[in-house]
Order: structure tokens, then C-alpha cells, then sequence
């Protein structure tokens, strides 16, 4: 198409090649110029721009084109991640009210689920009486070492009774001066007025601690120790 120049996109707006005005001749693509034999009347700064018969117009190269192109470029999808991601047992404490959980390739990251087997769960590990839960975790994750707990640990440690056996009395060859109806009661010897004394857990701290002392209070009952 013929378009006036004024000073847009390189034109000269004092060209003044068609009277008082700058006419142009807008081209696409590559163009190529057949020089001019006769110079104008009136030389300009602009060469005159003598267009060909048909311009050469070169296309830029094409791929093999998308049966049905869009605007929008082709989005290649992320590799999916693995579904099962890093499945922990859990600890006894762990286990929920009710432990008939979803399996665990299909839980989210961070949640308790059920193994049957799926991502190499192990299906017969009653870790919470007849079900198998584990705690799914996702990305990289660093477990710290644990050493062998017991099946359930408690705070009390285990009594161990001492070595000397029960002590009977044995019975007495003299009887009484006077006889009764009722068996007479041979008084057990004082035994160690201490016993075996076990601190108790937080749990069984009671609600007044102020006790008596350990040397005087009966077996099986709270005591304060003072040394």
C-alpha cells in the first residue's frame, strides 16, 4: 500500500517526493530493489525506491505444522511423583482412636494411612493391635537413629526382689500357759523397715506430696524420702 511519511518508522517528512508530500510504498518480507537508471530531477537524501514487478518475498522456514495449531504454546506436563513416598511406622503412642485408615498410595504427604502391602508396606505389622499404620512422608526425609525399645516402656523401673528367701517361723515347742481355743500367733520378725523403695513416674505423683518419711509408712503405701 502507498502511505505518507511524517517521521514515523525511519520516513523523512521533508522527503517531499509527490509534491508536498512524502509518499511511500510499504513492502513485507525481503525486498529486493532494481536500481534506477535516470536519476530524479531533484536528488533527495532517500534513494528513489523503484519496487519490482513482483517483490521477492522470502518466508521464514516452517515446521511441519500442528494439525490444528493454537496460540498458546504445547505445556509439557512435570513427570508425576511417586505416589508412595517415604513410609514410616509408626510408634505405639502414634496410633490413632481407629487405625482402619486409607491405604497409603493414596494418602497425602503427612498423613497416617494403613499399609496392605502397597508401596512395600508390610501387611502383617500389628503395630497398632491388628492394623499396619504408617506415617507417609514426602521429599527428602531424615529419620533420626533409634536403639531397640522395649514393646511399651514405662516410666517405673522393673523391682527385682532381693536374694534372701521368705523367712517362717518355726513353730513353738512350749505351749502357752494357758491354753486358748485360738491358735497363738507367732509375731513375724522385723523385717527391714525400709524395703525396696522405687521412685514413682510423674503420673503417680500424688495431689499433696507433703508425706511421711519412707522408714515408717506400711509396704505398698507413698513415702517422702529425706535421706
Amino acid at each position: 500500500e502507498l502511505c505518507e511519511g511524517d517521521g514515523e518508522c525511519g520516513t523523512d517528512g521533508s522527503l517531499d517526493n509527490c509534491g508536498a508530500f512524502d509518499v511511500y510504498r510499504k513492502y513485507c518480507g525481503a525486498v529486493t530493489l532494481a536500481p534506477t537508471a535516470d536519476p530524479s530531477p531533484r536528488p533527495t537524501f532517500a534513494p528513489t525506491v523503484t519496487p519490482t514487478s513482483a517483490p521477492t518475498v522470502t518466508p521464514a522456514p516452517t515446521a511441519v505444522p500442528s494439525p490444528r495449531p493454537t496460540f498458546a504454546p504445547t505445556v509439557t506436563p512435570e513427570p508425576t511423583a511417586d505416589p508412595c513416598g517415604v513410609l514410616v511406622p509408626v510408634s505405639v503412642d502414634e496410633c490413632p482412636d481407629d487405625p482402619n485408615l486409607a491405604t497409603c498410595d493414596i494418602v497425602a504427604c503427612g498423613e497416617l494411612c494403613e499399609g496392605d502391602g502397597e508401596c512395600g508396606t508390610d501387611g502383617s505389622l500389628d503395630n497398632c493391635g491388628a492394623f499396619d499404620v504408617y506415617r507417609k512422608y514426602c521429599g527428602a526425609v531424615t529419620l533420626a537413629p533409634t536403639a531397640d525399645p522395649s514393646p511399651r516402656p514405662t516410666f517405673a523401673p522393673t523391682v527385682t526382689p532381693t536374694s534372701a528367701p521368705t523367712v517362717t517361723p518355726a513353730p513353738t515347742a512350749v505351749p502357752s500357759p494357758r491354753p486358748t481355743f485360738a491358735p497363738t500367733v507367732t509375731p513375724e520378725p522385723t523385717a527391714d523397715p525400709c524395703g525396696v523403695l522405687v521412685p514413682v513416674s510423674v503420673d503417680e505423683c500424688p495431689d499433696d506430696p507433703n508425706l511421711a518419711t519412707c522408714d515408717i509408712v506400711a509396704c505398698g503405701e507413698l513415702c517422702e524420702g529425706d535421706g
